[in-house]
């Protein structure tokens, strides 16, 4: 530590100092007549003057605004980083006493280090965390996130080496090679069996989450046996009833024929219940598996009671019918029925969405149809050509005021780039912008603010700003626009130049699923933060309640209930977050729940209600295989080593001959003279000094 004098004057000011204390001394003790009579005269007179001289001087020094500069040199230790792999990979590997002597043995090397280093402790799974302990029980592996977190939590602070203990199994994040060109070291610590251990495992189930009532729907199962060449064993599918029995669905003999195998099982069930269908697919265990957690999977799938139903109304038949039909129709979420509007006596309350084709005509005005659809605020879809009545047309909605001619343009199809009320990638739109000729009205279009183009019109060669495929919302009714007849030569393109006709059946089921997505208006709503969750996935719900202008307001309390398969209870009581309520709920068991909440508020009592799956996470089971070729590339590329369970301690001794040195730091601070302590009591001991002489001779 260095000390030193730091002032703001110039140092001469130092020698006003000294003489204003000489002359205020010499003033008092030799010109003063007291002084002159005291017996002993010149001897005490000097030894007086002197503590005056000092303490005047130091009391004008004092006005200079003295700073006191304090220089400390401190030595920063280089800090070892240690990061324990806590999966639960590595639970089947570690246990027992193999556990307690590994974490013994790696203590032991730790304490090597902390008489040179500081070390800091990390486990890491799913994150990366301090730890002083492992439960070995983490569902997910994010290896790369412990290099890039290490350099991210010690930025530009001393780190002497990362120290990565693990089987190099990953599942998370990218791959831990990518990140390890660090300034530092990386030494890891193999652990896990390299072996292809005897085992049976389901990868994944590839499956669609929704599907429909008395519908028939695959399930595909991906399995995978290491070791086990001619065994055999059953893929069986249970559906689980919670208290009842659970009912067995299929039953399938799967042979092993190889050592490394791997196979695609699809099974087709039966959709015969509404609501949560709760699967389980379970391999049959051989003699000698690793584990027999990963035989077993779990899936939830939603089985919807009614698809959404679609009437066409036309006004004549038109190939164009038949091709719309199926466009819309290869979304099972669809149910299209088609029907002539001279003959429809039907009721409109059904349908999601009425598409008129080339209505309204001079023959069929659908005025009396159009007055329902507006009253029941169902979405509508007008497809013109050369049959409609544009005049009734105009006078039927707002989006597009039409002066056109009894004629047809051929016109090709732009995708409009500002469009963005759904997305159209470009691949889509290059196929879309290359498709034949459509036959449009010729004539003038003037186009409502109200109105959203998809896609313009292309005459010849020219691109013009006359509306082709318009959305929008026209006399508070969802309403869209299709100016052109022949859709049917599109697909028919579509399916010669693209083997398929996905992009023309895509474009239109976009525009049928804009329009019939419905505004959720409730006054009162919980929804889930998070639709699909896992087992280490928190459940979390938003809650809004809204006014009667629409403004949300939080006053009244909620209360909130979860219900597992059995009906159990779990009430929860949300908080207010800002103008809305908010729930954190915790962790949930894997299984099918529903929610209900309520509140009162004005004298009304809200409900709103929903439901959620808690799905199994396996990702730790399905790869028991330590990966330590992984672990010595990173070692390598950082500049590092690897090193074995079996020779840790080598490990300390390695890190602890390098010359990781330390850092040094100068922190310079600066306090006022005045502020130091001594100083005062120095001051106080002049004065009495000086005063005990004067009294004890008598000169005052």
């Amino acid at each position: 530590m260095n000390l030193g004098i730091l002032l703001s004057y110039p140092t001469w000011f130092i020698a006003l100092c000294l003489f204003s204390g000489l002359l205020y001394a010499g003033i008092l003790y030799f010109r003063n007549n007291q002084f002159k009579s005291v017996e002993t005269k010149f001897p005490l007179r000097a030894t007086l003057s002197f503590f005056r001289l000092l303490l005047v001087s130091l009391l004008t020094f004092f006005l200079l605004s003295p700073l006191v500069k304090k220089s400390t040199i401190e030595e920063e230790k280089p800090i070892i980083v240690f990061a324990q792999d806590n999966s639960s990979s590595l639970h089947q590997y570690l246990k027992g006493n193999d556990s307690i002597e590994y974490f013994k043995q790696v203590n032991e090397s730790l304490d090597k280090l902390t008489k040179k280093y500081q070390v800091d402790k990390y486990g890491f799974g799913k994150a990366f965390e301090r730890a002083s302990e492992y439960g070995l029980d983490q569902q997910l592996t994010n290896l790369s996130d412990v290099i890039s977190s290490t350099s991210e939590l010690y930025e530009n602070q001393n780190i002497g080496a990362l120290i990565i203990a693990t089987d190099g199994i990953y599942n998370q994040g990218i791959n831990p090679l990518y990140t390890s060109n660090t300034i530092y070291p990386i030494y890891t610590i193999g652990l896990g069996d390299t072996s292809i251990q005897r085992d049976l495992s389901i990868l994944e189930i590839d499956y669609n989450s929704v599907v429909y009532l008395d519908d028939k729907f695959i399930i595909n199962v991906k399995l995978k046996a290491s070791n086990a060449k001619n065994e055999q064993t059953q893929l069986i599918i249970e559906e689980i009833k919670g208290k009842q029995a659970n009912k067995q669905l299929s039953n399938s003999t799967i042979i092993i024929n190889e050592d490394n195998f791997f196979r695609s099982k699809e099974i087709i069930l039966d959709a015969s219940t509404k609501g949560t269908l709760h699967l389980r697919a379970t391999l049959k265990s051989i003699d000698g598996e690793a584990t027999v957690d990963n035989n077993v999977q779990d899936i939830f799938i939603e089985v919807i009671g009614d698809k959404q139903e679609i009437l066409l109304l036309a006004n004549a038949p038109h190939p164009d019918i038949n091709a719309y039909k199926s466009a819309i129709e290869t979304n099972k979420n669809y149910k299209l029925e088609v029907k002539y509007a001279d003959k429809f006596e039907g009721n409109l309350s059904s349908y999601s969405l009425v598409i008129f084709y080339q209505l309204p005509s001079i023959r069929n005005k659908i005025a009396a149809i159009k007055s329902k659809l507006l009253e029941m605020k169902i979405p509508a879809l007008y497809i013109t050509g050369s049959q409609n009545a544009y005049p009734l047309l105009n006078s039927m909605q707002n989006l597009i005021e039409f002066k056109v001619q009894n004629s047809l343009n051929e016109v090709n199809a732009i995708i409009n780039d500002e469009f963005n009320s759904f997305t159209i990638d470009d691949g889509e739109t290059n196929i879309i912008n290359g498709l034949p000729p459509l036959f449009s009205p010729y004539g003038q279009f003037k186009v409502s603010v109200k109105a959203n183009v998809i896609a313009f019109q292309k005459i010849g060669n020219v691109k013009t700003d006359y509306p082709l495929i318009v959305v929008g919302e026209s006399n508070n009714q969802k309403t869209g626009i299709i100016l052109a007849e022949g859709y049917w030569r599109w697909r028919v393109y579509d399916y010669l130049t693209n083997k398929n006709q996905i992009t023309t059946n895509s474009l239109v089921n976009k525009v049928v699923q804009y329009l019939t997505i419905k505004e959720d208006k409730r006054p009162f709503k919980a929804t889930m933060v998070k639709e699909k969750l896992y087992e280490n996935d928190l459940v979390e719900l938003n809650i809004e309640l809204y006014n009667d202008n629409y403004e949300l307001v939080n006053s009244p309390n909620v209360d909130l209930t979860v219900f597992d398969e059995d009906d159990k209870e779990y009430p929860f009581s949300p908080i207010k977050k800002e103008n809305k309520y908010y729930l954190n709920a915790g962790y949930f068991p894997v299984g099918s729940y529903s929610f209900r909440a309520k509140t009162i508020f004005n004298g009304t009592e809200y409900k709103s209600e929903g439901r959620f799956i808690v799905q199994q996470l396996k990702l730790e089971n399905i790869n028991l295989r330590a990966d330590h070729q992984l672990l010595k590339n990173i070692s390598q590329k950082s500049g590092g080593a690897f090193y074995s369970q079996n020779n840790v301690n080598e490990l300390a001794d390695q890190i602890n001959s390098k010359n990781i040195v330390a850092t040094l730091h100068e922190s310079i601070s600066t306090t006022p003279l005045i502020n130091v302590a001594w100083i005062f009591w120095l001051l106080i001991g002049l004065l009495s000094i000086e005063w005990f002489l004067r009294k004890w001779f008598g000169g005052y």
